[in-house]
């Protein structure tokens, strides 16, 4: 049970990362921060809960099954907090180190992990698989920028031959500007 409720909260964490584009990593763990606070208020609730469970079974108005069933969820509860706590803690001190968005999310999802570990028997393998995940997501944003560079350095090389064209040439044909654009490629390395 704990460990669904884990895996579901990182499923659903990963799912929805980057669905909302307003939603940041740091929102979450704004959020993540809260949920000491949060978890304060659900205590009280319970506490409320089972004081009015215990005075409605004394005045015969509840069953000892239902009163049963309460004070199992109530200790459910109590079992999943500090499993909560640890996660949330985790993402709230998680040092986001990436600019690019993917890896953010995927920094923080590997903090979650972490932070569930001591309850999530596959936080090691959750782990290597994030690790994958960010080494793809890298080498994609490496190539990514590679290519940015190399069209970068296209548009100046046609750029520097149009004008070379223009300034040098001005009454040839099409065939003159387009082998000064080659030869400005040529000089410029570019392909």
């Amino acid at each position: 049970m704990r460990n669904g409720i884990i895996a579901t909260i990182l499923l659903a964490c990963l799912s929805f990362a980057g669905c909302d584009s307003s939603l940041t990593p740091e929102q979450i763990q704004a959020w993540s921060g809260q949920i000491a606070g949060i978890s304060e208020k659900i205590d009280g609730y319970q506490d409320a809960t089972t004081t009015a469970v215990d005075k409605l079974a004394d005045a015969g108005l509840l069953d000892e099954a239902t009163k049963a069933q309460v004070y199992k969820i109530s200790g459910e509860i109590d079992r999943v907090q500090p499993a909560l706590a640890s996660i949330s803690t985790a993402i709230a001190a998680a040092e986001i180190t990436s600019e690019k968005d993917i890896q953010q999310w995927i920094e923080l999802a590997r903090a979650a992990n972490q932070g569930s570990a001591p309850v999530n028997p596959y936080a090691p393998y959750i782990d290597l698989g994030l690790g994958g995940l960010a080494s793809v997501a890298a080498y994609f944003a490496a190539r990514k920028a590679k290519d940015a560079k190399t069209a970068e350095a296209k548009y100046a090389a046609h750029k520097a031959g149009v004008e070379r064209a223009n300034l040098d040439l001005p009454t040839e044909t099409a065939k003159v500007i387009y082998d000064a654009i080659g030869d400005a490629r040529a000089k410029l390395g570019v392909k």
